[in-house]
């Protein structure tokens, strides 16, 4: 935590700290570095936050496997001795359905939903 003390950036779970609460083990775990990135704090506390909200959301009603991860595309940005990434993503499949986000690591100006990609769109996002 010392490293975000100071810094612009938050400490973005990668598998959110709130998935965990009947796991005082891997709630604790949640907080390693290995877990977390530094994120803006508006893509952190409102799109990420819906995002995570919406996959909650899918878990009540189906079984849902979840991948996410940060791209890192030139950043030189530290937080510390952390690079700061440039894209968080996430992957989402349930239910027959695989749906992909790709969300800029800035002060997002939109809402998750319109940060959903396919995998041609996340390539050409990614190398520009």
């Amino acid at each position: 935590a010392k490293d975000y003390k100071g810094s612009y950036y938050d400490k973005g779970h990668l598998a959110p700290n709130a998935d965990f609460l009947l796991k005082t083990k891997w709630q604790e775990e949640s907080m390693y570095y290995t877990n977390c990135a530094p994120q803006n704090p508006n893509l952190n506390r409102k799109v990420w936050k819906s995002l995570e909200n919406y996959v909650r959301g899918l878990a009540k009603k189906y079984d849902v496997e979840i991948y996410t991860g940060c791209i890192y595309t030139g950043s030189q940005e530290y937080v510390g001795k952390l690079i700061v990434p440039t894209y968080y993503w996430k992957v989402i499949i349930y239910n027959g359905k695989t749906e992909v986000y790709l969300i800029p690591n800035i002060t997002p100006t939109k809402k998750f939903t319109e940060y959903k990609v396919n995998s041609t769109q996340s390539t050409q996002l990614i190398r520009k």
